[in-house]
């Protein structure tokens, strides 16, 4: 039963994988179906899977997924995540961030993304638990 389930899951994914890119906001919310469902690694492994060339970095992306996979623990158990942060640059590069949401303490995961032909790629992934450094870099706009 478990593996039917995963199964349908799979497909369902895949079968969206092309409308994922559609958006960077879309690429973004698969990755988070497959980081509450399947897992943080298989997450990264999607969106590291929309840019061919990043077969070639695979030292990197494990440290990633390693880095991830050790810090969430800590943190209970995972709520959600909201986006933090967008910054667009023309209409082929965007900067994304996101919170993610636990019980202790939200982190910090961004993305550029970059739309080269029709659908969107990851270009870069880093994540952060330090949250507040990057609430003071923003503008005072409730003054």
């Amino acid at each position: 039963m478990k593996k039917t389930i995963l199964l349908l899951f799979f497909i369902s994914v895949f079968c969206n994988f092309s409308k994922a890119q559609s958006s960077p906001e879309s690429l973004i919310d698969s990755f988070f179906v497959y980081y509450k469902n399947v897992g943080i690694e298989k997450a990264i492994d999607f969106v590291f899977a929309t840019n061919k060339y990043m077969e070639q970095s695979k030292e990197v992306i494990d440290n990633i997924k390693l880095r991830l996979s050790r810090a969430t623990p800590l943190l209970g158990p995972y709520q959600g995540y909201d986006l933090f942060i967008k910054k667009q640059a023309g209409q082929s590069y965007v900067f994304l961030s996101y919170l993610i949401k636990y019980d202790r303490q939200p982190i910090q995961i961004s993305f550029i993304l970059y739309k080269p032909n029709d659908k969107w790629q990851i270009q870069n992934l880093r994540f952060d638990d330090k949250v507040d450094d990057e609430l003071d870099k923003l503008p005072n706009i409730a003054k």
